[in-house]
């Protein structure tokens, strides 16, 4: 039998879906495909996502492959894919080869029966805000990474907003209200900004999200109170200060060095003082100290992520500062920062 699939798409979809499953865990980084769809699984998420084929035609069979062969090997095949009992052949040009079909594990067939696909299916679901999926990008950036209390490593989406905080930093989104509240971990929220979500489903132990297009998120769902934060922003008072135009240039100067390894845990160190506002990037491989006027007699030092600060910036030209914090403030978002003390 041969199937014809879009093999570019393809790849695209598997190189997203496998951040999910490269954390070791028993059932090793595979996909694993089950009746038509991509299944990728780890303790706090698992995706299933609708197969792609050419006019929407084919089937593809029960069971699972080495993530890294075959994200190494579709580059370079057709395509076309022939189906085998016991294996997948394909060829090119230039190329000819097969990938042994290795059955689907009981363990991991129940764990995927777990998830009654047609009962989540049926169930009532409900609209997520439009702007769901931006709240969630820019509150990530003021999650803890590692701390003992649990949600403080998560995100709150509680009726008409989304927090975040580390203790150092708090973040406030306002969405439109929708009648829920729950905890999303770091972790999920950095895999579901990646999907156009429309809806979700409350349930226990886990939670849903679903695309237009029909690809299932599922998450573990958390079951902490999070702390009260409006009277952060309620009780904050300070002067506002105009940003300068080619700040975000200056920005992206210094994020060249700027310490950490993932996008959310690049940092710099903002200095105000003497009308002159530096962006310093600092990191084991040197530094660099962009400097740019501002109209301004404070003087103030705070470390910021450099690609949060830009998209502030896009929301954004001026912060307020107080005695001992500052914020960045929008129609939507609100960002708390300490200040450092140096």
């Amino acid at each position: 039998m041969q199937i014809k699939i879009k093999r570019a798409e393809f790849l695209s979809v598997l190189e997203k879906l496998k951040p999910i499953i490269e954390d070791s865990n028993e059932f090793g980084s595979n996909f694993y495909f089950y009746n038509n769809k991509i299944f990728v699984f780890s303790n706090e998420i698992c995706i299933f996502y609708p197969f792609v084929f050419i006019n929407g035609e084919g089937n593809f069979p029960n069971c699972f492959l080495s993530a890294d062969k075959l994200i190494d090997i579709l580059p370079v095949i057709s395509d076309t894919l022939d189906i085998k009992k016991d294996s997948i052949n394909f060829k090119s040009k230039s190329v000819i080869g097969k990938l042994k079909i290795n059955p689907i594990p009981n363990e991991m067939i129940d764990i995927i029966k777990f998830f009654d696909l047609n009962k989540i299916e049926k169930d009532k679901w409900l609209k997520l805000p439009k702007n769901f999926v931006e709240g969630i990008s820019l509150c990530l950036f003021s999650v803890a990474k590692s701390s003992p209390v649990l949600y403080l490593k998560c995100i709150n989406v509680n009726e008409d907003k989304i927090i975040s905080s580390d203790n150092l930093r708090v973040s406030r989104f306002k969405i439109d209200t929708i009648k829920d509240n729950f905890l999303i971990l770091n972790n999920s929220a950095s895999e579901i900004i990646k999907y156009n979500i429309i809806e979700y489903q409350l349930s226990s132990p886990w939670f849903y999200f679903r695309t237009k297009e029909g690809i299932l998120i599922c998450l573990r769902r958390i079951n902490e109170k999070y702390r009260d934060t409006d009277n952060f922003f309620d009780s904050f008072k300070g002067k506002n200060i105009i940003l300068p135009k080619g700040l975000k240039e200056t920005i992206d100067k210094a994020a060249i060095l700027a310490e950490g390894d993932s996008y959310l845990d690049k940092e710099i160190n903002i200095i105000i003082e003497d009308n002159k506002i530096k962006c310093i990037g600092e990191n084991n491989m040197g530094l660099i100290e962009a400097i740019l006027p501002i109209e301004s007699k404070v003087k103030i030092n705070f470390s910021i992520n450099p690609i949060f600060f830009s998209s502030i910036l896009n929301l954004s030209s001026y912060m307020t500062v107080g005695s001992d914090r500052i914020l960045f403030k929008s129609k939507n978002f609100e960002h708390l920062i300490a200040l450092v003390n140096k």
